[in-house]
């Protein structure tokens, strides 16, 4: 974490600690530790941070999480994986490292992805991390590193280097952020997902979601509904979804799923079964319904603004 912390801006070092969150979280729980998520007992305490219950039989057919919308902008009450997206069925860690390795040098989401598959492949599982996993969804992830990393690691000395260099895209193209002060509002980075593409700085709108910073995204909504208490969760899956639009990964064995399942376990959160299929479990239709609204403000935002070059 020092090699983030350069140039002595705390807000530099909230940044760093925004991104380096997901590769922490799911480098030691996929490495071993006796659950998913570094804690006894996950299943059963995933689901408390939002006022939905799981529906195994999922919310109404008109109201699901499972087709793109056809053109950004368009009306859909569904969204899932786009046929262009980087990540392919199937791919691990030597695939990803392979095919996106030589665009990572020029491609901010390529380097992003390589960031959360290094990430996850720092270095080999312990031997008994299955046995120790106290959950069967910890072991279906101690199984699905195995099976994603296929014996090949980044090692710690890789997974900091890109690190670094994700940090010094952000603060080339956000070179007011270092004046933003020690205590950090959430404005300045959810402006910067509203202006612009780029995934790491949607990582850090999430991070900062689910730690209590408001953001008024949407808020007329749910004002005065029972959903109002948990619109940041709504946002987060809204930006998670144009997420998984960009990268792919988000379908049975993908490397998002495994990473958001760890990160933000849902009781119906397996590495086996897409991202839709968990959110379509997990909130209801009027939820759903509330989360697509999210993601066309937010494309349409993104549309009103001038183009820049590729981010």
């Amino acid at each position: 974490m020092s090699g983030l912390r350069r140039g002595g801006s705390r807000v530099a070092a909230w940044v760093g600690a925004a991104l380096l969150a997901g590769s922490v979280v799911v480098g030691l729980a996929a490495g071993g530790l006796p659950d998913a998520a570094g804690r006894p007992d996950v299943a059963e305490e995933a689901g408390s941070g939002t006022s939905s219950a799981a529906r195994p039989n999922g919310p109404a057919a008109s109201h699901r999480m499972d087709a793109a919308p056809a053109a950004a902008g368009a009306r859909a009450e569904s969204f899932g994986e786009t046929a262009a997206a980087y990540l392919e069925p199937g791919d691990g860690y030597p695939e990803i490292a392979a095919r996106l390795g030589p665009a990572s040098e020029h491609d901010p989401v390529a380097l992003f992805l390589l960031g959360e598959a290094a990430s996850v492949c720092v270095s080999e599982s312990r031997p008994d991390a299955a046995r120790r996993a106290r959950t069967a969804t910890a072991r279906a992830f101690v199984e699905w590193k195995v099976a994603f990393c296929r014996g090949q690691f980044a090692g710690p000395e890789r997974r900091d280097a890109i690190l670094r260099k994700r940090m010094a895209g952000l603060t080339a193209r956000h070179p007011e952020w270092k004046d933003v002060g020690d205590s950090p509002g959430g404005t300045s980075f959810f402006d910067a997902v509203l202006s612009g593409t780029s995934l790491d700085e949607m990582q850090i709108a999430i991070s900062m979601l689910s730690v209590g910073e408001h953001w008024e995204l949407g808020h007329d909504l749910v004002d005065g509904t029972p959903l109002e208490a948990d619109l940041s969760r709504y946002q987060e899956i809204a930006l998670e979804s144009l997420m998984c639009d960009v990268t792919g990964g988000c379908g049975p064995n993908g490397l998002r799923t495994a990473m958001l399942c760890v990160r933000y376990p849902e009781p119906t959160c397996h590495p086996e079964r897409s991202l839709y299929d968990t959110w379509n479990d997990r909130f209801a239709p009027d939820e759903i319904a509330v989360i697509v609204a999210l993601r066309e403000r937010i494309v349409a935002a993104r549309a009103r603004h001038p183009k820049k070059e590729p981010d």
